[in-house]
């Protein structure tokens, strides 16, 4: 199963919430009380489970039209509505499509059309004055009737493929058990079960034996006594077996760990539960699973939330089971292109209180909006630096603009020899010295990767010094000036031959004469265009060698070092 489209009516903050998502990661943003659980609730609600297992918080609510029923409406004869649009694979919802289809034949006894995916919609309606919900159920143009629909619905519930992690309570939750027997996979019941009455036999061979034996020995008491030894049916079904995690020499249960590292167990947990799913070789139990995470950032480091969020998003897309996640972090945060993948979620305000929740529009210039609203920080800050996040690479070379960072790419040609920006590493452009002094940015950079070497334009020094050294960074060591400390050239430009500065401005003579204006915005914009004039003229007619790269050599010698000794 796969959600292709939440939309919620009426239910505690969610007057109106219709959500479009076409990926298998998704990740749901938002201020504290936006919303994001009561959305996580209404899946819940018609997914979830229905089992009484004490164990089992799938399900551990119920929703009331009385205390749910959206606040601020003054007319509460509507119904609370939940509506879930989901798609069915052919092949990994075998189980529940054969099952749809028995209720779907028709007088001539054809089935359903055959396709490679089918819309199932699931609706549940909460009346005023109704104590159970309105069930209705439509599959493709097909609509079930209400025994149909309920059939359908206690199917997927009784099936327990709605996987749920709540990181904020993983403890009183999950304690600290991998499962039980009965939640392995019908391969490996079958080979425990074959392997238990094996032993049963040799419980009764050895029973047998020590029954004469205590025969023997009662027969000598004047009294005479019958004995019988019974050898117990266990119950394998519920067996519980525990997490371990190894440390050098010791496996130490997770008990004995910290919360964060309990917490990532438990979710992979989770989704290896999930993914045992689509192992079934039944195909009358094949569900694809849906599982839901709320706040997997918990009790993780700013690190490890970015190298467990893309851990998340690669399992997603590799094993195709749809995760939906909630989170207060930026690490979390999907990083496909699809606007559907993230989703912020924010409260109206009418005069001067909160109001319904509404999906925030995050396509487009509006994108970076879940990164502010996660981590208090400027919007352009983080919007220059964001991709680090989802890097793989262990070194990183970060510089100040985009025209810098092509500058170093075109360093690293294997032409140049000895000479080369030699280091296995990414470069990424920063967008200006001001990042440089968001400390919470550069604090998870120094710890996600093992190599980190900042460079900035040399007339930028005196307002990057203090913030860079806060950190414990070195000058010339982890962070270097770039440009030539004379007029004109404290910036990456310095480091030019003279012969590019003569042709573009003897071509642009205009442009330098607007880059002394004393109008600031026009001499900004003059100065941007050489920028890229210069650049230009350097790509087509440099090449590898000191005519052209001279300074550039001395600069990359001093890179390499410090990525050589890092």
């Amino acid at each position: 199963m796969k959600i292709d489209r939440i939309s919620i009516k009426n239910y505690k903050t969610l007057e109106k919430l219709d959500i479009p998502i076409n990926t298998f990661y998704t990740a749901i943003c938002g201020k504290n009380n936006a919303g994001k659980s009561s959305l996580i609730e209404a899946v819940r609600t018609i997914l979830g489970s229905d089992s009484h297992d004490p164990f089992d918080y799938s399900s551990d609510f119920e929703v009331k039209h009385n205390s749910d029923f959206t606040k601020w409406k003054t007319e509460k004869t509507e119904p609370i509505s939940f509506c879930l649009s989901i798609s069915l694979d052919n092949k990994l919802d075998t189980g529940l499509i054969r099952f749809i289809e028995k209720f779907l034949k028709k007088k001539d006894e054809e089935t359903i059309e055959k396709k490679d995916n089918y819309v199932l919609e699931v609706s549940l309606k909460f009346h005023p004055d109704k104590s159970n919900p309105e069930i209705s159920m439509k599959f493709e143009n097909d609509t079930l009737d209400d025994f149909g629909s309920r059939e359908v619905l206690s199917k997927i519930k009784s099936s327990r493929t709605l996987i749920f992690h709540n990181s904020t309570e993983v403890t009183r939750r999950y304690g600290r058990y991998h499962g039980w027997f009965e939640d392995f996979t019908d391969q490996e019941r079958t080979s425990v079960k074959a392997k238990r009455d094996k032993l049963q036999k040799e419980f009764k061979k050895i029973s047998d034996r020590h029954k004469a034996d205590l025969v023997d020995l009662l027969g000598r008491l004047n009294e005479k006594y019958d004995i019988n030894l019974t050898v117990p049916g266990y119950n394998f079904e519920r067996i519980p077996y525990e997490i371990s995690l190894g440390e050098k020499d010791f496996d130490i249960p997770l008990d004995g760990w910290g919360s964060g590292t309990k917490n990532r167990t438990l979710i992979l947990k989770s989704l290896f539960n999930a993914k045992k799913f689509l192992a079934t070789t039944d195909d009358s139990k094949k569900i694809a699973p849906i599982v839901l995470i709320e706040e997997p950032e918990s009790f993780l480091h700013p690190s490890a939330q970015a190298e467990f969020g893309k851990l998340l998003q690669d399992l997603a897309t590799e094993f195709q089971i749809q995760i939906i996640t909630t989170t207060h972090s930026p690490f979390i945060l999907s990083n496909l292109d699809d606007p559907t993948s993230n989703i912020l979620l924010e409260r109206n305000i009418e005069r001067k209180k909160l109001r319904e929740t509404i999906k925030v529009e995050t396509s487009g210039k509006d994108w970076k909006k879940p990164f502010s609203l996660a981590l208090g920080i400027d919007s352009p800050e983080f919007d220059n630096i964001r991709n680090v996040f989802f890097s793989t690479s262990n070194s990183l070379l970060l510089v100040e603009g985009e025209t810098d960072k092509e500058y170093f790419e075109l360093l690293k040609d294997q032409a140049h020899g000895k000479h080369r920006l030699d280091f296995d590493g990414e470069i990424y452009s920063y967008g200006g010295y001001g990042t440089l002094n968001s400390t919470v940015l550069l604090k998870f950079l120094i710890e996600k990767y093992k190599k980190l070497v900042i460079t900035f334009d040399l007339d930028a020094h005196k307002h990057v010094k203090k913030s860079l050294e806060s950190l414990k960074l070195q000058d010339e060591s982890d962070f270097f000036k770039i440009g030539i400390d004379s007029g004109g050239k404290r910036a990456v430009e310095g480091l030019l031959p003279n012969n590019v500065f003569n042709k573009v401005w003897s071509d642009n003579v205009e442009l330098v004469q607007q880059m002394t204006s004393d109008n600031k915005e026009e001499s900004e914009k003059a100065k941007n265009k050489l920028k890229k004039l210069y650049l230009e003229e350097f790509k087509a007619n440099a090449r590898p060698g000191d005519e052209y790269y001279k300074e550039f050599y001395k600069m990359t010698a001093k890179l390499n070092r410090a990525f050589k000794d890092k």
